[in-house]
């Protein structure tokens, strides 16, 4: 049974509710750009730790009994269930709010609280576990948990209430929290209890993970009959906007067969963060991703974790409007050979340098060119879900250059209607050049002299002769130059018939 917890602030969580909102109003209005986004991000933590107590904002180690109207409410709920004889999970996304909640109820109720947060060292959380799950007299009946540490793969099923004392905003998240008492050998029935500060973000929050559940509930509520689709062949004939890919062997930038699925590849191998990459290829290759839908310009597919159920990936892009499209196409030379190409699995290089032209991106370069999704608690995106699915998607990618096309929107009989009914583009033929004077090749023995003993000897040689005043406008050197030259180191007699012919061709090609 699942219930929602309501509860009202104190007038000092009140107040500093207040002056966190005002103090966020004005570094707004100072703020530009990327900035605005970590005042925001900012504020969305502050006011969640007001809405736990006033002392987790503040970092101080005052009391804390009758500040918090959440934790005044928790020490009720506890108290009863404690009288019942009942065991309890409570967990925190705070680690530090974690430890307060810990110290008030072994304070409050005079017997030990566990805490596992993630700085517990694993033979301990096992013991902690066991002696948990033994029960007993002395045996703590609380237990703390901070949402990530043990939000997965822990069985406590000694506790029949489970208390979310702040909310996180992904609902996957809490159900796996959750699910730590709803185990292989629970018998008891199991209380949920969500606490929601009212008037507050909190509130906010949760209406965003209910519209989160609910479409969820929508896309995958049949269970798996979606990733049934057929995979059509890709003929030309009748197709569909929604397609299924079995996966197979996922593909990396060296198995690429074309160039645009190695750059698919490379993109985002530039955009991820290395290690979660490489997890994500290990996804990949181990199977994680058992099958992938492509509908419309969405890539959706479930990746399975090690434990827990998996995950909903979507991977989706803007689509170009037609003006950009029209652009694209004035920028391609031979719209009939790309209409050709294509159906039959190629696609020139050329149509990269069209986008380019109309400073359209053919392949994601930015974050911004990308809508990523992804169900898991990772706050950074592409995360490794997203990673597998991204290359178990690219050996379609690879096979099919229509879907370059899709992703942006073009369906691929558009495309073809597009590029059939458009003319080639007019492009002068270059004219003909006309007959270049041929000059005889001959064959010039050259024979360098050693090099002088002395350097002095090198770089010492007679002046050369001034350029005669009868033909000012000879542009060859004239025989007696090289007859003077024979004297410096390393020049032959043969070296003006060699310089003539070069200087003949370098002047021909430069007029």
């Amino acid at each position: 049974m699942e219930m929602k917890v309501f509860c009202n602030l104190t007038p000092e969580q009140a107040s500093l509710y207040k002056s966190v909102v005002e103090e966020t109003t004005r570094a707004l209005e100072a703020a530009e750009g990327i900035r605005r986004k970590g005042v925001i991000l900012a504020a969305l933590t502050k006011l969640k730790q007001v809405c736990n107590h006033p002392a987790q904002f503040l970092g101080d180690q005052s009391p804390l009994p009758g500040r918090s109207g959440k934790l005044s409410r928790l020490t009720e709920m506890v108290e009863e269930l404690l009288a019942e004889g009942d065991s309890a999970l409570i967990f925190s996304q705070f680690v530090d709010m974690g430890e307060r909640l810990q110290r008030h109820l072994s304070a409050t109720f005079g017997e030990e609280v566990f805490f596992l947060h993630g700085g517990v060292h694993a033979a301990k959380r096992d013991q902690m576990v066991e002696r948990f799950q033994n029960g007993g007299n002395g045996i703590p009946r609380l237990f703390v948990l901070s949402l990530k540490a043990g939000g997965t793969g822990l069985n406590l099923t000694a506790a029949n209430h489970v208390f979310h004392f702040d909310r996180w905003w992904n609902p996957a998240v809490e159900n796996q929290a959750t699910d730590r008492a709803f185990r292989i050998g629970q018998k008891r029935n199991v209380q949920i209890h969500k606490f929601v500060c009212v008037g507050t973000l909190e509130e906010r929050i949760d209406e965003m993970i209910e519209r989160k559940k609910a479409v969820a509930d929508h896309v995958i509520g049949a269970g798996e009959a979606w990733l049934t689709v057929a995979h059509r062949a890709f003929d030309g004939r009748d197709q569909t906007t929604v397609r299924a890919s079995a996966g197979g062997r996922f593909m990396s930038k060296d198995r690429a067969h074309n160039w645009w699925g190695a750059a698919w590849v490379e993109k985002l191998e530039r955009l991820a963060e290395p290690s979660r990459f490489a997890e994500g290829e290990q996804y990949a290759r181990t199977g994680r991703v058992p099958a992938i839908r492509f509908e419309g310009r969405t890539i959706a597919a479930k990746v399975q974790g090690p434990h827990e159920p998996p995950y909903m990936v979507r991977i989706s892009f803007d689509p170009f409007s037609r003006e950009q499209w029209d652009g694209v196409w004035v920028e391609v030379r031979d719209r009939g050979a790309l209409a050709s190409s294509i159906p039959s699995g190629d696609l020139p290089m050329e149509i990269q340098t069209a986008f380019s032209k109309v400073k359209l991106r053919f392949m994601p370069e930015r974050y911004v060119d990308l809508h990523l999704e992804c169900a898991c608690p990772d706050w950074l995106k592409p995360c490794k879900h997203l990673v597998a699915v991204w290359l178990k998607f690219a050996r379609d990618f690879d096979h099919d250059p229509f879907l370059v096309f899709e992703l942006r929107g073009l369906k691929r009989d558009e495309l073809l209607a597009i590029l059939r009914n458009r003319q080639r583009a007019a492009v002068p033929e270059p004219e003909e050049a006309d007959a270049e004077e041929e000059f005889p090749e001959v064959a010039v023995p050259m024979k360098l002299a050693a090099l002088p003993a002395d350097p002095e000897a090198f770089w010492s040689a007679p002046a050369l002769p001034a350029a005669s005043p009868e033909s000012p406008g000879r542009l060859l050197l004239d025989d007696d130059v090289f007859e003077r030259l024979k004297n410096w180191p390393g020049v032959e007699s043969q070296f003006h018939q060699i310089y003539d012919s070069v200087y003949e061709l370098a002047s021909l090609l430069c007029s």
